[in-house]
């Protein structure tokens, strides 16, 4: 049985992209961004940006107390564990795709998978690291967001505000184009 129809018999659903990285899991609990940026703009090449959304997770996670880093190997990583994948695609200096942060993910999915292609690699999350120190606290996407917006924009050089306060025409035009265009 290959990958898709295994997937697909556990209840998963399966799809095929043009990113970086190999299989990955997307589900409840995980904080997934897919920024789109010009990379002209950020005068980043794409090593760099990838370097740049490392850096973001790695404060986001600093900033509840748990220590993550960077390996040989994309992503981030809290000791011999990643916590959070990166896979993009970049076209015309277009970023697409991007990460996905485990925060209170069903981490038992990646064992159904080799993620990332790392076969002797396990993955956490924000609230599994925080098990590990006997804390209950479950860390929540939702909790999350704020913090990763707030680093985001300071490692990008961009203060990010929400929807709901995006008051000029131009920018409402151009979150109107990007709803209909996620809907489809």
């Amino acid at each position: 049985m290959n990958d898709e129809a295994y997937l697909r018999k556990l209840g998963a659903e399966y799809f095929e992209t043009l990113r970086g990285g190999q299989t990955t899991f997307h589900g409840p609990g995980q904080l997934v961004g897919y920024p789109i940026l010009d990379l002209r703009n950020f005068k980043l090449s794409v090593r760099c940006y990838v370097a740049a959304i490392e850096h973001v997770i790695i404060n986001t996670c600093n900033a509840y107390g748990i220590v993550a880093s960077t390996t040989k190997n994309t992503g981030v990583w809290v000791g011999d564990d990643k916590i959070c994948a990166i896979g993009i695609q970049v076209q015309r200096f277009i970023t697409s795709h991007g990460f996905a942060l485990n925060c209170n993910t069903d981490l038992n999915w990646f064992d159904h998978i080799i993620p990332c292609g790392l076969e002797d690699k396990k993955m956490t999350s924000l609230t599994n690291e925080y098990a590990k120190e006997g804390k209950k606290t479950i860390i929540t996407v939702e909790q999350v967001i704020p913090t990763l917006c707030q680093h985001f924009g300071y490692v990008f050089g961009r203060p990010l505000k929400p929807l709901k306060d995006v008051n000029n025409e131009s920018d409402r035009a151009l979150m109107q184009i990007l709803d209909e265009f996620l809907m489809i």
